[in-house]
C-alpha cells in the first residue's frame, strides 16, 4: 500500500476537466464493453470510494522498468479554456492509501497555461510525472491528438511512453 495524496489531487483536476461528460452508473473496475458506450465516463464505487471509468478511443503505450503496457479504451477531452485531459481505466477518488491490486488508471492533465502532469496506478507502480521537474517531460502535441512522456514512478522506476486520442 502506498500514500498518494498528490495523485488524488491530480486525478480530481483530470475529472474536473472532464466534468461536461454525461455520467451514468457502472460497476467499478475496468469498464466492460457493455458498460462503455463510445466516448464516455461512468461513475461507480470501489471499496466505498467513488470511481470514474473512462471509455473511448484513446490509447497509450508505457514502458515501465523494461515491461511494456498497452492501454486502450480511454477518453480525451480538449477544452479551449480548461485545457487537455486524457484518462484511461478507472480512477478511484478520495483515497490516500491505495491497494496494489486496485483498478488500473493512467491520465494526463494539461491545464491551459500550466505544466502537464501524468498520473496513474499501473502494474503495482504509481506514476506522478510533472513536465519540467527533475528532467521529467510530458509533451502534448499542439493539435492535442497525442504526445509522449519520460520520467520515473514514485518508486524511481524509469517510465517512457506515448499516447493518442
Amino acid at each position: 500500500m502506498r500514500r498518494l495524496v498528490v495523485l488524488v489531487v491530480a486525478g480530481v483536476l483530470a475529472v474536473a476537466a472532464c466534468s461536461s461528460a454525461g455520467w451514468t452508473a457502472a460497476p467499478a473496475g475496468s469498464a466492460s464493453p457493455a458498460a462503455c458506450g463510445g466516448d464516455s465516463a461512468h461513475a461507480g464505487t470501489y471499496q466505498g470510494n467513488y470511481t470514474t471509468t473512462y471509455c473511448g478511443s484513446a490509447a497509450a503505450t508505457l514502458d515501465i522498468g523494461g515491461s511494456t503496457y498497452r492501454l486502450t479504451g480511454g477518453r480525451c477531452v480538449d477544452d479551449a479554456t480548461a485545457g487537455f485531459a486524457l484518462n484511461i481505466g478507472t480512477l478511484v477518488s478520495g483515497v490516500s492509501v491505495f491497494p496494489s491490486d486496485g483498478p488500473e488508471y493512467f491520465g494526463i492533465v494539461a491545464p491551459s497555461g500550466a505544466k502537464a502532469l501524468a498520473t496513474g496506478f499501473l502494474a503495482g507502480h504509481v506514476l506522478l510525472i510533472t513536465d519540467g521537474d527533475d528532467g521529467q517531460v510530458v509533451t502534448v502535441a499542439p493539435d492535442h491528438k497525442g504526445g509522449t512522456l519520460t520520467g520515473t514512478t514514485i518508486e524511481l522506476v524509469q517510465v517512457t511512453g506515448s499516447f493518442v486520442c
